[in-house]
């Protein structure tokens, strides 16, 4: 899938796991949940002032878009290779 080998998927979490920021939960949402448990997911996102949540959870992923959610897209992991895909793409042209 999207040219990936099971070793580029996983060194592509590797990079993510390193480089990613630890998030500490200190605010209300901006916005209701439909899943209590997804609060912490979300919360988490915003707390870390993440570009993107991926997800394959309708709860959460019913919430992008909303302007109380500032800059943060919930999206799919299929969109979230795709953006990947093409940022590959570009920087190699």
């Amino acid at each position: 899938m999207y040219g990936l080998t099971e070793a580029d998927r996983a060194a592509l979490l590797r990079r993510i796991d390193r480089r990613g920021d630890k998030a500490i939960l200190k605010r209300r949402l901006p916005v209701h949940v439909r899943d209590p448990k997804d609060e912490k997911i979300l919360a988490t996102a915003l707390d870390g002032k993440a570009d993107y949540l991926v997800t394959g959870d309708e709860d959460l992923l019913v919430l992008n878009g909303h302007q109380e959610l500032g800059p943060l897209r919930i999206i799919t992991v299929t969109e979230f290779l795709d953006l990947v895909e093409q940022d590959c793409a570009a920087t190699t042209s």
